[in-house]
């Protein structure tokens, strides 16, 4: 239950659990530590790698790189939220614009 509680159970909550929702809890967790790790030693190796640098590159160069901005224009929004539906067979109501949601 101790597990379980640094997961993010409350011990409530534990009682009401299956074992699969437990093990899916501690293993999410597991990964979510592991990632931790592995972004602290991402920022040290760079921290290191950059104090031994003679030029350091601009600092909005580097985060550009990192995570481009990609915005996604109405028709691709659509299209993505459309074929999430179609993978889990949801039933899509369509709705003309101007008008109220149907009740």
């Amino acid at each position: 239950m101790t597990e379980a509680a640094a997961a993010g159970i409350p011990p409530l909550h534990f009682w009401d659990c299956t074992y699969r929702e437990l093990y899916n809890a501690l293993a999410g967790e597991h990964v979510r530590r592991r990632r931790n790790r592995q972004e602290i030693m991402f920022g040290a190796w760079h921290g290191a790698a950059f104090e031994r640098a003679k030029r350091i590159p601009d600092l909005n160069t580097l985060l550009r790189k990192m995570e481009p901005v990609r915005e996604m224009s109405n028709q691709q929004m659509r299209a993505f939220v459309l074929g999430m539906a179609k993978a889990m067979d949801a039933k899509v109501t369509h709705v003309k614009r101007g008008t109220l949601w149907p009740r």
